[in-house]
């Protein structure tokens, strides 16, 4: 009887999987490749651009299928991309809840024949960029440019 029991909460905890990871779009901006790391786990790809800029992508970093791709400059993170590979139809709302977004107020600032939006700037961020044809959503921060010294 105990063998049964075990087997049932064992499969009980690999059904239920592990808490998906939180793609808040405010804990990975403005943050290092280490503060990145941390939030997320080790990047599928890390590419190093130039002196500049830094590349990093997770596919699946929530469990379900999101690929996040994050450009830093000068070793922060000043641009985020999700890309929900599942979603289907894409949901703009149910993609931005994801990310910690309220959705936009305001008509989009460009809104292209794809149906792809682009709102500048949007709140705290230089720009927002939804397209559903690539089921993607584009944060990109305000100052990503850092003052030389």
């Amino acid at each position: 009887m105990r063998l049964v029991f075990s087997c049932l909460l064992l499969c009980a905890a690999v059904a239920c999987g592990g808490e998906k990871t939180d793609l808040n779009v405010h804990q990975l901006l403005d943050r290092t490749p280490e503060g990145l790391k941390a939030r997320l786990g080790e990047p599928d790809i890390s590419t190093k651009r130039s002196e500049k800029v830094t590349t990093l992508q997770w596919r699946d970093a929530d469990g379900d299928s999101t690929w996040v791709y994050v450009d830093l400059i000068y070793g922060y993170s000043c641009y985020v991309t999700y890309t929900f590979k599942l979603m289907e139809p894409f949901d703009e709302r149910e993609a931005l809840r994801r990310i910690g977004i309220d959705p936009p107020a305001e008509e989009p600032e460009t809104e292209w024949e794809n149906g792809a939006k682009r709102w500048r700037p949007f709140g705290d961020y230089d720009r927002l960029t939804l397209n559903p044809v690539t089921k993607a959503v584009s944060v990109s921060l305000i100052g990503s440019e850092p003052e030389d010294n």
